[in-house]
């Protein structure tokens, strides 16, 4: 039932996806699955053992490529509840350094109501990566990463306005 071709087109498919060496875990369990559903592939007519495997070959890869996207997490900087967000300091002069330390408090403040995924897309956005960036690399969608950037844009603005 194995197919030539099959091996080499899904190894190189979880290479261009970025699943590194899945590749050959998809093709023996793509393998093992098609073996064990051999009663559905007789009962398809015009279905060649080839587009069968490569069919639930490409099924594996993209359930691999779902479960990559909610493993990763990336943690930057902050105190251990990964809250931070650095502001420039006074020059030295203290109504300045004290303006800048409420600031700080404040930020602080608007941070800490916030969700530790937000506070997260919040710090990674800010240290100059994109939305695209930011959003591949927690799973989210380009778009809920600008929505969740322009909603704590609006509440530090609402808190320093103040």
């Amino acid at each position: 039932m194995v197919e030539p071709g099959v091996k080499s087109r899904l190894v190189h498919l979880a290479w261009s996806m970025g699943l590194g060496d899945l590749g050959e875990d998809i093709y023996q369990e793509t393998v093992l699955r098609a073996w064990r559903d051999r009663q559905v592939y007789g009962g398809r007519p015009g279905s060649t053992p080839y587009t069968f495997l490569i069919t639930i070959g490409y099924r594996q890869l993209i359930d691999a490529q779902r479960r990559k996207r909610r493993r990763k997490f990336v943690r930057l900087g902050g105190d251990e509840e990964g809250r931070g967000l650095e502001l420039p300091a006074g020059g030295g002069d203290p109504v300045s350094e004290a303006v800048a330390g409420e600031t700080e408090q404040r930020v602080q403040r608007v941070l800490g109501g916030l969700k530790p995924r937000d506070v997260l897309v919040w710090e990674m956005a800010q240290s100059g990566r994109s939305y695209d960036e930011v959003g591949e690399d927690l799973g989210l969608a380009r778009g809920t990463v600008g929505t969740i950037v322009h909603r704590i844009r609006r509440k530090l603005q609402e808190e320093l306005a103040e």
